[in-house]
C-alpha cells in the first residue's frame, strides 16, 4: 500500500507539471520570514502568452479559511484579466497583470494588502488596492462591516479624522480638490474598506482617483487606535 501511495503522489505531480507547462504557467513556492517573524509560504503564478504576461505573488498561511479567501481573490483577478479582449499592438506593447502584497499583523489580526497593476496598453496602467484581514481568534475574514461594529462612532471618526489628516497636504488646498477629498473620505463604508491593523494604529489606504487624480498616486494614513476608541 505504501508503494502504491508513493506512486500515486508521483503521478499526481507529473500531471500537475504537465498541466502548468501546457498552459505556459509556472507555480513556485518559497518560504520567507515576514517582518513579524512568522513563517509564511509565498506562492507566485507566472504565465507568459503571446499578448500578455501574468505575475502574481500571494501568501499561504496556516489558516485554511484565510487561504481560501486569498485564493479566490487571486483566481478571480487572473480570470477577469484573461477575459478582457486583447488586441496586438503595433507598438509592441504587451498586456500585463502583476499582483504583489504587503503583510501587517497586530494583536489577533493579520492583514494582507494586495497591489494589482494592470497594463492594458493605454495611457497609463491601472493600479488597484485590496486588503484582506483575518481575525485569528474568530477564524473569520474581518471586513469593514466588522470594523464599524466595534463602536457606534467608528464610521464618523474614520471620516472626520481621515479628512483632517489629509487636508493639510498641499494638493488639497483648492476648492475643487477639497471637495474631492470630502467625497473620498465621506461617511461611506466603501471609502474605508481597505485597511490594515498596523503596530502603531489602523492604516487606511485610498486608491487612485478616490481622493485625488491619478497623477497624485494613492494615499495612506495611520490613525492611532486610541483615537478610534479601540483598546487592544
Amino acid at each position: 500500500m505504501k508503494k502504491v501511495a508513493i506512486f500515486l503522489c508521483v503521478l499526481f505531480f507529473i500531471f500537475l507539471a504537465i498541466y502548468f507547462l501546457k498552459n505556459n504557467a509556472v507555480v513556485e513556492v518559497k518560504s520567507v520570514i515576514s517582518d513579524n517573524s512568522s513563517n509564511v509560504s509565498v506562492k507566485n503564478i507566472k504565465e507568459k502568452g503571446d499578448l500578455y504576461d501574468i505575475l502574481t505573488y500571494f501568501p499561504e498561511t496556516k489558516y485554511e479559511v484565510f487561504n481560501d479567501y486569498i485564493y479566490q481573490f487571486i483566481n478571480s483577478s487572473i480570470q477577469e484579466f484573461k477575459s478582457m479582449e486583447k488586441i496586438p499592438m503595433d507598438s509592441g506593447c504587451k498586456y500585463l497583470l502583476e499582483i504583489t502584497f504587503d503583510e501587517y499583523e497586530y494583536d489577533k489580526y493579520i492583514t494582507y494588502v494586495f497591489y494589482t497593476l494592470e497594463n492594458l496598453c493605454g495611457a497609463h496602467p491601472n493600479v488597484y488596492i485590496d486588503s484582506i484581514t483575518y481575525d485569528t481568534s474568530q477564524n473569520k475574514i474581518f471586513t469593514i462591516d466588522d470594523l464599524i461594529l466595534l463602536n457606534d462612532d467608528m464610521l464618523k471618526n474614520l471620516s472626520e479624522i481621515s479628512y483632517n489628516m489629509l487636508k493639510v497636504n498641499e494638493i488639497f488646498q483648492n476648492e475643487n480638490m477639497d471637495k474631492r477629498l470630502k467625497d473620498g473620505t465621506g461617511m461611506d463604508k466603501n471609502n474605508f474598506k481597505n485597511f490594515a491593523f498596523d503596530k502603531t494604529g489602523l492604516k487606511i489606504f485610498f486608491e487612485n482617483y478616490q481622493i485625488a487624480p491619478y497623477s497624485a498616486g494613492d494615499f495612506s494614513l495611520i490613525i492611532p487606535y486610541e483615537k478610534l476608541n479601540l483598546n487592544f
